[in-house]
């Protein structure tokens, strides 16, 4: 898929900046998003349904305003551009076909580039499934900053990025967000690792 395809026609209707949206907002992953199809996502209310995601599970999501601004925009794009579509997905191609995860990685990596962002010195530059690392990390660091048990509330998080324990959610958090939420990594993971919220084995994705 070329961006300039979808970029053209005005940026509500390029799915890679909508996604981008949506992952920020939302913590969906980039095959979800990509999967999705019409009958799947309620502008009205708000609500969206992954079926049968990774592991199988299914899950409600309650989209933020703008998520749901930026979904309403980019439906009425797509059937003005696309109204026959080849595909029943939310999302799709300039050729009205189910994007692939892969190659909206690839055109949100073009969109970074014509934008002119730089990745600091040490770091590389955003990924579209950076997105979800974003929305699960501000998450938790509003729960400390709230001063809530972060323990408890961690399985509400877990079923909503739709992982299948607590786990798979700590590994979200590297040794430098810890540090922003006011915690030695050393104490935290000593700490969840006592109260069995983390593995050596577990890998989120």
């Amino acid at each position: 898929m070329r961006t300039t395809g979808w970029v053209r026609r005005g940026t509500a209707a390029c799915p890679a900046l909508v996604q981008a949206r949506l992952l920020a907002g939302s913590g969906l992953r980039t095959s979800e998003a990509c999967g999705l199809d019409r009958d799947q996502i309620d502008v009205d209310t708000g609500v969206l349904v992954v079926a049968e995601s990774k592991f199988g599970k299914s899950r409600q999501v309650f989209l933020h305003e703008g998520a749901i601004v930026a979904l309403r925009d980019y439906q009425r794009c797509r059937d003005r551009w696309c109204p026959a579509p080849a595909a029943p997905s939310f999302f799709v191609s300039t050729r009205g076909t189910r994007l692939d995860a892969h190659n909206i990685t690839h055109t949100f990596a073009e969109l970074v580039d014509a934008a002119g962002i730089q990745a600091p010195v040490g770091r590389r530059r955003p990924r579209l499934h950076d997105l979800r690392h974003s929305f699960t990390v501000a998450t938790l660091l509003d729960w400390y900053r709230e001063g809530g048990d972060v323990q408890a509330r961690l399985p509400l998080l877990s079923t909503w990025l739709g992982h299948i324990d607590p786990k798979s959610t700590y590994w979200y958090l590297n040794s430098r967000e810890l540090h922003q939420m006011g915690e030695k990594p050393q104490v935290a993971r000593s700490t969840w690792q006592r109260n069995g919220i983390c593995g050596q084995s577990v890998t989120a994705v």
